[in-house]
């Protein structure tokens, strides 16, 4: 998901609010609560979301729901975005927060795709050689898919490493093709 030129700016001063009042953590997980309770809730989403109606009356009643259950920043937040009419920008500027959230962390998502299932101490062995290169708290999401053959394919940081027995395979077969029409 690439987030908006707007939903950035929006994630950025949360978050540098967030840091000055040393919540970042309670914010980071306010964020995914609302974020549940709009998706578990329809009416509520459509009250949230919607461009119409008394925007004042929106705000009041989505400050009296969250109310000693969330910090006032992020109750502040959503009204800023009610009254901007920029609730649209919410799911964005929440992908966005977390992005910053996990440099904060220095944690590095990583999407693992192998031929076959990782054991615990596999996925334990290639944390830690990824956490050696990289030097961050490496987050795996590990997903099997057979048709590598072998070997595996890691995605991170908006970088691809092919390491499959496929992608091998398919290079040999270009170089031999290559080779055998020259």
């Amino acid at each position: 998901m690439i987030g908006t030129a707007g939903a950035k700016r929006y994630a950025a001063a949360l978050f540098a609010l967030a840091e000055e009042q040393q919540i970042v953590e309670q914010i980071y997980q306010d964020l995914h609560d609302w974020q549940r309770l709009l998706y578990e809730h329809g009416l509520l989403r459509a009250i949230f979301y919607s461009p119409q109606g008394d925007r004042g009356a929106r705000q009041e009643l989505i400050e009296e729901l969250l109310r000693g259950k969330t910090s006032v920043l992020l109750i502040r937040f959503l009204q800023l975005l009610m009254e901007k009419n920029r609730q649209h920008l919410f799911d964005a500027a929440t992908y966005e927060f977390d992005r910053l959230y996990r440099r904060w962390k220095n944690q590095l998502p990583v999407k693992v795709t192998t031929a076959f299932a990782l054991n615990d101490e596999q996925q334990k062995r290639l944390k830690e050689l990824l956490a050696a290169k990289w030097h961050k708290e490496i987050l795996l999401e590990i997903r099997v898919d057979a048709r590598l053959l072998g070997g595996l394919i890691l995605e991170a940081d908006g970088r691809r490493i092919d390491l499959s027995l496929r992608c091998r395979l398919e290079q040999l077969r270009r170089h031999l093709n290559a080779n055998l029409l020259s």
